[in-house]
């Protein structure tokens, strides 16, 4: 069991990650921070019983959703939504549309 004293910097070049990712471990394994003669923390850490295995950087070629797609359908969501409060005009005969049904409360 082999310690060392690693700089944020360093300790994310030792994992793999950036700096931001190195001390974000540091702070969810509770490891030993010390302030440095130079200012910069320091991480007490025994590589060995670190098991980390940074995520997958996100590609820009990655594909994206369909855009057009979603706006064709978010354009066919009110003829939709007029269909269905057609539909329940029976099951609500006195209200105009569904979104302004109100309820009374009677208490005895």
């Amino acid at each position: 069991m082999t310690t060392e004293s690693l700089t944020y910097s360093e300790f994310g070049e030792r994992l793999g990650s950036s700096p931001e990712a190195a001390r974000s471990l540091a702070r969810r394994l509770r490891l030993v921070r010390k302030p440095g003669n130079d200012g910069k923390v320091r991480v007490i850490v025994d590589l060995a019983d670190i098991q980390y295995k940074p995520a997958p950087t996100r590609s820009p070629d990655r594909p994206r959703p369909d855009a057009d797609a979603l706006n064709t359908r978010i354009e066919q969501l009110p003829a939709e939504l007029a269909k269905l409060e057609t539909a329940l005009k029976p099951v609500w005969p006195n209200t105009g549309s569904t979104s302004s049904v109100s309820a009374t409360v009677v208490t005895s």
